[in-house]
């Protein structure tokens, strides 16, 4: 299982017990408490190009996804917040629960099904699911529906 490991102040990374590089920012190895008290990195995994990083960010119900290349070097990253479906899903790469809420991977239910399609809530977001669980996001104007969107406001 990649982990993210510490070594003289130093973030490295690693997996299957074997110390990978270091997390690197613009050339320099990231060290304990850089980007402190606002992100702290919260784990790690291994991907076909390179590496993923966590952070949480300690004022909000916020998190940060560093991509990095295979040198551990950061290349880009997304902002998601907590109840996101797609940091949720992402949970299952890094096999660890990274929002606290309980369960690793989005949160679904099946709101409405009949025939072979079902209407499912995952995280914050619907879908349109066939029998294999797969089918596209629930749309308007072309940006996918989230939870609360409609909602009646006042009274």
């Amino acid at each position: 299982m990649p982990s993210l490991i510490v070594i003289a102040n130093t973030y490295y990374l690693s997996s299957n017990g074997q110390t990978g590089p270091a997390l690197k920012f613009q050339g320099s190895p990231v060290v304990v408490g850089q980007f402190s008290p606002w992100w702290t990195p919260i784990g790690s995994m291994m991907t076909a190009s390179g590496y993923e990083v966590a952070w949480k960010y300690s004022q909000s119900d916020l998190y940060g996804i560093w991509q990095l290349d295979s040198t551990g070097e950061y290349t880009s990253y997304d902002i998601f917040a907590g109840d996101d479906c797609h940091l949720q899903v992402r949970e299952t790469g890094f096999q660890q629960d990274i929002n606290g809420d309980g369960q690793i991977g989005p949160i679904t239910s099946v709101i409405e099904l009949y025939g072979a399609t079902s209407l499912t809530a995952v995280a914050d977001e619907y879908f349109l699911y066939d029998t294999n669980k797969a089918g596209p996001a629930l749309k308007y104007k072309g940006a996918d529906i989230v939870v609360g969107q409609f909602a009646r406001l006042g009274n």
